[in-house]
């Protein structure tokens, strides 16, 4: 996978209930999705749009 791939994840902080639409992120789709949601477990404060690049 090269650091190509465009997508928008979506999280909703209360409902935890994730979307994805954009690229097929590959072996990355598994990893995206739990960084946010464990990053809400955690409580951790994460702005209301970000943009986050891996590849």
């Amino acid at each position: 996978m090269s650091g190509g791939c465009k997508g928008i994840a979506t999280i909703d902080k209360i409902t935890l209930e994730y979307s994805y639409v954009g690229d097929d992120l590959g072996q990355f789709t598994s990893f995206v999705k739990d960084t946010l949601t464990k990053s809400i477990q955690l409580g951790k404060e994460l702005p209301d749009k970000f943009s986050y690049g891996f590849g």
